[in-house]
């Protein structure tokens, strides 16, 4: 028997996703995995195919439908993304710690990133780690929300504080803090950035009034 795919999570949207978010989301991951730009990477062949195969029958109109009656079969409902397991949950971490480089490069948008980060460390996904992670994995989970963290403007992460303190093991709580401090620095420095500039423009237009 053929194995059901979630489709919706390979392509990173929701079962709710129009055509044009799925065709969006079908293009910037097919170029981010494209063969031409991981000729070494054997798993990202196997999952460049599967966003093939996704985008083709999401993209039907009636293929879709008929995907869709399977995914609520198997399911329940259309309401969500259906990450069951930690292996699962480890991955999308490790796939936007990979999506955190391209935006820095120009390639995927802040705002797709931060809304899906919220969506993984949001209820019920942390209690799907507990107790099924050893030192090393949780090391690599804490690696990877360092590398979306900078993307986030400081007082919108603090409204999300205690869901990433959940998912950072004691071993990274210090590197934790220092990642925020230096968010928070980034932050006061844009805050006192425009009065800096006033204040400059003021010196030099006195100097030129002054010695003119």
């Amino acid at each position: 028997m053929k194995e059901f795919k979630d489709y919706y999570n390979i392509l990173r949207v929701t079962p709710r996703a129009t055509d044009v978010e799925i065709k969006k989301s079908y293009r910037k991951l097919a170029l981010l995995y494209h063969p031409d730009r991981n000729p070494s990477g054997e798993q990202f062949m196997d999952y460049f195919m599967e966003i093939q195969e996704a985008y083709e029958i999401l993209s039907n109109p009636e293929n879709r439908r008929n995907y869709d009656s399977e995914f609520i079969k198997k399911y329940g409902s259309l309401s969500s993304k259906h990450i069951k397991t930690a292996e699962n949950l480890l991955n999308e971490f490790t796939h936007l710690s990979l999506l955190s480089k391209e935006y820095f490069k120009g390639g995927i948008p802040k705002q797709i990133i931060i809304d899906y980060f919220i969506f993984l460390i949001s209820p019920p996904h942390p209690n799907i780690l507990k107790n099924h992670l050893n030192i090393q994995e949780w090391e690599n989970l804490a690696n990877n929300i360092f590398k979306v963290l900078p993307l986030f403007h400081y007082l919108d992460l603090m409204d999300y504080e205690e869901e990433i303190q959940i998912l950072i093991h004691n071993n990274k709580k210090e590197e934790y803090l220092e990642v925020i401090n230096k968010i928070r620095k980034r932050h006061t420095l844009q805050r006192i950035k425009p009065f800096t500039i006033i204040l400059i423009s003021l010196i030099i237009i006195f100097l030129m009034y002054k010695y003119a």
